[in-house]
């Protein structure tokens, strides 16, 4: 995620996504708020989970996710 972030931050302006992304469930606290910091100033948002992910998908233009994943940022 951190990469992203920084790739996201080369991009510069004009920008034409908005995003969220989603630690999981086992994403330590002070991880979240360090990534929340990371991406002030960009179109992103930073969330712990979202309760209707089949609505966020189905109205996404692109969905990247990994399962089964041990969780490192």
């Amino acid at each position: 995620m951190r990469t992203y972030l920084q790739a996201v931050r080369l991009l510069g302006k004009p920008r034409r996504f908005r995003d969220a992304h989603g630690g999981g469930g086992e994403c330590p606290a002070r991880d979240h708020l360090q990534l929340e910091a990371e991406a002030q100033g960009l179109p992103v948002r930073i969330v712990p989970h979202v309760e209707d992910g089949p609505s966020y998908i189905a109205a996404s233009d692109l969905v990247v996710c990994m399962a089964g994943y041990k969780h490192s940022v």
